[in-house]
C-alpha cells in the first residue's frame, strides 16, 4: 500500500478511534449518573453562577460541550428551564469542554493498554452494573489516547505533503485563516474535542505554530454551535434562542478575543515550554475569560437575545402547578384550580402530539426525550389530580360541582391516555427514523392533515372542558366522524399504493400504526366529551383503552 495512503487512513482512524473514545467514556459516565445530570441541569440552575458550575462539571463528565447545550435546547423546548437558566450553563459547558484538551497534552501513553484491558474485563465479566459501567468509561478512556497515539504518529507525513504543508503555513501566519478552517471542520465532525485533540497533535509535531493553533481552537468554539443550531429546528422559540445564545456568545469570544491573541499566547508561553501544554492552557484560558467577561452580563445579554429573536417565551411549570390541599376548605375555588390544572394537563399532552408531528415532518429523533419528559408529567398530573378531586367530593358540594367534578374524574384518565398514545406515536416515529423509512409525498400528506383534525380534537375538548360547555362537547362526534373517515381513507390508500408499488410493505408497519394512535386519540377526546354531556358510558371504550 502507498505509504501516503496508510498514513491518511491511521490519520483518519487516529481521529476515529479519538471521537469514539471519547464518547464511550461520555456515555459510561452519563449511564452511571442516571438521571441526577438531568436532575442537576434542571433544578440547580436557578442563578448564573450555579448555572456555569453546573455545565462546567456535566460537559466535564459527558465531554461534549455539543451534548449538554443539546440537552438545554431540550429543556428550554420543554418549559423545564428558562433561557436565563440556560445562558449560565452555556457559559460553563465551554469551559468544561477544555478538559479534554487538558487531558491529552499530557504525555501518558503507558496508560493506553491497561486501561483497555481492565476495561473490556470489567464491561465483560463486571457483576455489578457500576462495575460494568467503570469499565465502560476506562475502555473509552484507553480508546481515547489509542487514537491520539495515532493521531500523533500520522501527522507526521504531512511534512512531506507540500499542499498540507502549504495550508497549515497559512494557518500558522493568518489567524482568520485559521478560526475559518476550525469553525468548517469543527461544524462537519461536531466535536470540538477532537478538534482540539487534532490541533495538539499538530503542534506537537511542530507542523503548526502556536498563533495557528489558537485560530483552530477559536473556530472549533465557534463550529461546535452546529449541533445545538440542528437541535433547535423544529423547537419552541425558548429552543431557538438557546441555540442562538450558544453561537452568538462564541462568536463574541472570537470577537474579543482577536486583538489580545498576541500576549495571551505569549503568557501561556512563559507558563510552560511544551506546545501541548500551551495550547490546552490557552483553551481553557480562553473559555474562563469570556465566561468572566460574560458573567456579570447575564441579563443584558438574555435582553439581547429576546431584541434579535422577539416574541413570548412559553415556559411551563412541570408538576403541580393550580391545586393544593390548602384550597379544598372553599369547594367552589378548589374545583375551578382542578379544572386549570386538568386543562393544563390536557395542553401538555396536546404540545406531545405536535411534537410527534415535528419528528414524523423533520425526522428530528432528539424531541423523543422531550415527549418522555412530558410523559411523565401527565401521569403524575393524572394522580394529582385524581386525589385531589376525590378529596373535593368528600366536601360539601352542590349539585352542579359535585357534576363537574364527576366530569373531571372521569376525563382525567382519558387525558393521561392521550398522553400514552402521543407517546406511542414518538417511539413509531424514531423508530422510521432510525430505520430510514420514508413515506410517500401523498401518504405523508394525509397522514398530517389527520394530525390537523386530531389535534383540533384536542383543543375543541379542552374548551369544552374547561368551560364545561357542552355544545362544544357535542361538536366533537362530527369531529370523530372526520377522524374515522380519514383513517379509513388512510388504510385505502395506502392499500392501493402497495398495489402499484408506489410504497414498500415495511412502511406500513409505521404508517398504519401511527394512524391507529391518533384515531385513538379521537376516541379519547370522544370520551371526554361525553364526559361534559353526562353520559356514563364512554364510547369504543375497550378500542380506546388499548
Amino acid at each position: 500500500m502507498n505509504d501516503y495512503v496508510k498514513m491518511t487512513f491511521e490519520l483518519l482512524g487516529g481521529l476515529a478511534l479519538f471521537i469514539w473514545g471519547m464518547q464511550m467514556m461520555g456515555d459510561g459516565l452519563q449511564k452511571a449518573a442516571g438521571d441526577k445530570l438531568r436532575y442537576i441541569l434542571e433544578k440547580l440552575t436557578r442563578k448564573p453562577i450555579y448555572g456555569v458550575l453546573v455545565g462546567t462539571l456535566i460537559t466535564a463528565i459527558i465531554q461534549s460541550s455539543s451534548a449538554t447545550t443539546v440537552m438545554l435546547v431540550g429543556f428550554v423546548n420543554a418549559g423545564l428551564m428558562s433561557l436565563s437558566q440556560a445562558l449560565g450553563v452555556i457559559f460553563g459547558a465551554n469551559i468544561g469542554t477544555t478538559v479534554t484538551a487538558q487531558l491529552v497534552a499530557f504525555k501518558i501513553e503507558w496508560i493506553i493498554m491497561p486501561a483497555i484491558f481492565l476495561g473490556v474485563v470489567l464491561r465483560l465479566f463486571g457483576t455489578k452494573k457500576a462495575l460494568r459501567l467503570f469499565g465502560e468509561v476506562l475502555l473509552g478512556f484507553g480508546i481515547l489516547f489509542l487514537g491520539m497515539s495515532f493521531l500523533s504518529q500520522s501527522v507526521l507525513f504531512i511534512k512531506d505533503v507540500e499542499s498540507v504543508k502549504s495550508f497549515l503555513a497559512s494557518v500558522s501566519g493568518n489567524l482568520f485563516l485559521g478560526i475559518l478552517a476550525g469553525a468548517i471542520f469543527t461544524g462537519i465532525i461536531q466535536s470540538s474535542s477532537a478538534t482540539s485533540g487534532l490541533v495538539i497533535a499538530l503542534i506537537g509535531a511542530d507542523l503548526i505554530t502556536l498563533t495557528g493553533a489558537v485560530g483552530l481552537l477559536m473556530g472549533a468554539n465557534i463550529g461546535t454551535c452546529v449541533t445545538a443550531l440542528l437541535a433547535s429546528i423544529g423547537g419552541n422559540l425558548g429552543a431557538r434562542r438557546v441555540a442562538l445564545a450558544h453561537l452568538l456568545f462564541n462568536i463574541l469570544g472570537v470577537i474579543i478575543f482577536i486583538p489580545f491573541v498576541i500576549p495571551v499566547t505569549s503568557l501561556m508561553q512563559s507558563l510552560s515550554s511544551v506546545p501541548a501544554r500551551q495550547t490546552a492552557n490557552f483553551h481553557t484560558f480562553f473559555n474562563i475569560s469570556m465566561t468572566i467577561i460574560m458573567l456579570p452580563l447575564t441579563s443584558y445579554y438574555e435582553k439581547l437575545i429576546k431584541w434579535i429573536m422577539p416574541g413570548k417565551e412559553m415556559v411551563a411549570e412541570h408538576g403541580i402547578k393550580f391545586i393544593s390541599d390548602k384550597i379544598l376548605v372553599t369547594p367552589s375555588l378548589a374545583l375551578e384550580q382542578a379544572t386549570q390544572e386538568m386543562a393544563r394537563m390536557l395542553s401538555i399532552a396536546e404540545g406531545m402530539i405536535k411534537s410527534t408531528r415535528e419528528m414524523i415532518r423533520t425526522r428530528n429523533h432528539r424531541l423523543i426525550a422531550l415527549i418522555m419528559d412530558n410523559e411523565n408529567t401527565v401521569d403524575s398530573l393524572q394522580m394529582a389530580i385524581t386525589t385531589f378531586i376525590s378529596k373535593l367530593t368528600q366536601k360539601s358540594l352542590s349539585d352542579e360541582q359535585a357534576d363537574r367534578a364527576i366530569v373531571l374524574l372521569k376525563a382525567v384518565h382519558d387525558v393521561e391516555r392521550i398522553g400514552d398514545h402521543a407517546t406511542n406515536l414518538a417511539e413509531l416515529a424514531e423508530g422510521m427514523i432510525d430505520n430510514n423509512v420514508r413515506f410517500s409525498d401523498a401518504g405523508l400528506a394525509s397522514l398530517l392533515e389527520l394530525y390537523d383534525t386530531v389535534e383540533e380534537s384536542t383543543d375543541l375538548v379542552k374548551r369544552a372542558l374547561t368551560d364545561y360547555d357542552k355544545k362544544l362537547a357535542r361538536q366533537m362526534f362530527e369531529k370523530e366522524k372526520a377522524i374515522d373517515k380519514k383513517t379509513d381513507q388512510i388504510r385505502d390508500e395506502h392499500i392501493e399504493r402497495l398495489k402499484t408499488n408506489d410504497c414498500k410493505p415495511d412502511n406500513g408497519i409505521f404508517y398504519l400504526d401511527m394512524a391507529s394512535n391518533l384515531e385513538r386519540i379521537g376516541d379519547h377526546c370522544v370520551n371526554i366529551a361525553q364526559s361534559v354531556l353526562g353520559d356514563v358510558v364512554h364510547a369504543d371504550e375497550g378500542h380506546a383503552a388499548e
